[in-house]
């Protein structure tokens, strides 16, 4: 059963409350000291009743020594609730009639794999190999994809003592003889090794339904095999139901996250706050090296006037849309003509991670100008290249200025007081642009003529304001777009860019 979990100044979080998610794969990332261990710990005590006495240490011969009195964690299940506070020598459950309420999340095991040698110590002790046996198969599987290596088919197990986790890894020599096998124990096996099986193990013993935590997923673990771990949680947690919560520093493993099953926690304003469906990029700039920070979006468009325009747009719905959601980082560049633009977007793949969601926004004419003619006659190697990126284009509602044009053209002395109030510059006069002249123009000649109205508009204000032409033609744009996003292809607009921002 799903609850919460409210943190108040516990170390160095003041105040965090925290939506336990159902079955799945969570990524648990932030800066350090942020609060993930802390996190994770809470978490842990919903299955395992010493675990604040565990992690939460405290000084045994002064009060001024890791002190946790004012400290309260809070479950609540339903309507029901229990909190535990730290009175000077255990953490005291209140009020105590609830103290068996954490039953009732519903987990039969909670499984911890920490950042410490709980997690990875090889075990020290000689033995015998005696009675070894094959690992099972599950587990040497899954070894061989996480790892990469088929040498895991010949993974053993052997027991050096009774009881539960008493299981050692052995491998045999490639050089020994069937009958007499030489063995390498753990204690030879790599650090990373030693992580990921003996999470494999625990994975493959816990019953269905349960709470697995992970601390620092990445631990001695290089790249691809990070990945491959992450792929493997993925598919055991939709096998078994399980809910697996795991923190990372790793850049590798955030760029592999989805949005919807990422947590971001940090220190904001001097608060503590946790950010869900967080977007990689966000935790990226704050964690990672710059060759690590991608945009979550890029999307291609022909020329620098369309680049104004939709970013603008982009910016907009942003700032209405997701002011209390985290937001995508999305980059619009300029590419040129239809034909650059397909050509490159074919390519793109490449070029960025494949984290990385590609889209076109092109011109209104672009489909009638080029698809129309490449399908009337039967251009089927060029028309192949279209339809390999036919999920990636879309199609603006207009040409940037011819649209600019038709809406100026629509009301002079209406625009021509927007533009002296959006430039604070009485001065600007339109009567001298002809914008009604584009009413009897079509396609390309249209397009010329309204590319020369809009240079002459934007040689107007440049004159007047002193700035440059192109950041007039920035001002320009965003006036525009404003205008766009107030009028009647408002809704157009944002059922053309809100799945692209979404995606």
């Amino acid at each position: 059963m799903a609850g919460q979990l409210v943190i108040d100044n516990l170390k160095q979080i003041d105040h965090l409350s925290f939506d336990i998610p159902g079955p799945g794969v969570y990524i648990l990332a932030g800066t350090n000291g942020a609060g993930k261990s802390c996190l994770l710990t809470c978490l842990l005590r919903i299955g395992r009743p010493n675990a604040f006495q565990s992690a939460f240490l405290t000084s045994k011969i002064s009060d001024s020594l890791d002190p946790f009195f004012g400290a309260r964690i809070t479950y609540n299940v339903n309507t029901s609730s229990v909190s535990y506070t730290y009175s000077g020598e255990r953490w005291s459950p209140v009020p105590k009639k609830n103290s068996k309420l954490l039953q009732k999340f519903g987990y039969p095991s909670v499984i911890y794999a920490a950042a410490n040698a709980e997690r990875i110590e090889p075990r020290a002790e000689d033995f015998k190999p005696r009675n070894v046996r094959d690992a099972p198969p599950p587990i040497r599987d899954a070894a061989i994809k996480i790892l990469g290596d088929d040498k895991y088919q010949q993974l053993k197990v052997v027991n050096v003592r009774r009881g539960v986790g008493s299981e050692a890894y052995l491998m045999p020599d490639a050089s020994s003889k069937p009958k007499n096998k030489v063995y390498y124990s753990e204690k030879n096996f790599s650090l990373g090794e030693i992580c990921v099986l003996k999470l494999l193990r625990q994975l493959h013993a816990c019953p269905n339904n349960s709470l697995v935590l992970i601390d620092e997923l990445e631990l001695a673990l290089h790249p691809r095999a990070q990945v491959g771990l992450l792929a493997y949680l993925q598919e055991i947690a939709k096998d078994k139901t399980l809910t697996v919560i795991f923190s990372t520093h790793s850049a590798n493993l955030i760029k592999s996250a989805k949005r919807k099953n990422f947590f971001f926690i940090e220190k904001y304003d001097g608060r503590t706050r946790i950010i869900p469906e967080c977007y990689p990029t966000y935790a990226l700039g704050h964690l990672a090296f710059k060759e690590e920070r991608s945009p979550d979006i890029v999307v291609y468009v022909e020329d620098e006037q369309a680049q104004f325009i939709v970013d603008f747009m982009i910016k907009s719905l942003l700032k209405s849309e997701y002011s209390t959601k985290s937001k995508p980082t999305i980059v619009v560049v300029p590419i040129g003509a239809f034909a650059s633009v397909i050509a490159f977007l074919g390519r793109a793949g490449s070029l960025l991670p494949n984290t990385v969601r590609q889209f076109a926004l092109l011109d209104k004419d672009v489909y009638d100008e080029h698809v129309v003619p490449l399908t009337n006659s039967e251009n089927h190697a060029e028309l192949a290249k279209i339809q390999a990126v036919q999920d990636k284009l879309k199609f603006l509602p207009w040409t940037p200025e011819v649209g600019i044009c038709e809406a100026f053209r629509g009301s002079i002395a209406v625009h021509e007081n927007g533009l002296r109030d959006f430039f604070d510059d009485a001065r600007i006069n339109l009567t001298g642009i002809d914008f009604s002249g584009t009413s009897a123009l079509t396609g390309g000649v249209l397009r010329k003529f309204a590319k020369k109205l809009v240079n002459e508009l934007i040689d107007e204000v440049s004159s007047l304001t002193m700035k440059s032409r192109e950041r007039v033609r920035h001002d320009i744009s965003d006036y525009f777009s404003a205008l766009c996003l107030r009028g009647v292809l408002s809704s157009d607009l944002k059922a053309l860019l809100m799945p692209i921002m979404a995606a």
